[in-house]
């Protein structure tokens, strides 16, 4: 299983497979996304990358609760 990153594994990080989530003002989809991704069991280390245009707040949450997920 893999362990969640943290900011300071993020820099020496090489992930096999990204997994790119589009976002726009959907802060609860979201939330409950990037759990589910967190406790994915698998052999593949996986970043998760969130793309957000959002002006509700996601950003904020994503920042605050999953310091894992690159942010763009």
């Amino acid at each position: 299983m893999n362990a969640p990153l943290t900011p300071q594994s993020v820099q020496s990080f090489v992930p096999e497979v990204s997994v790119i989530v589009p976002s726009y003002n959907s802060v609860d989809v979201v939330a409950h996304c990037l759990r589910s991704l967190r406790n994915q069991i698998t052999e593949f280390r996986y970043e998760v990358v969130v793309v957000d245009s959002s002006n509700d707040g996601t950003c904020d949450l994503i920042t605050r609760d999953f310091p894992w997920v690159r942010l763009i």
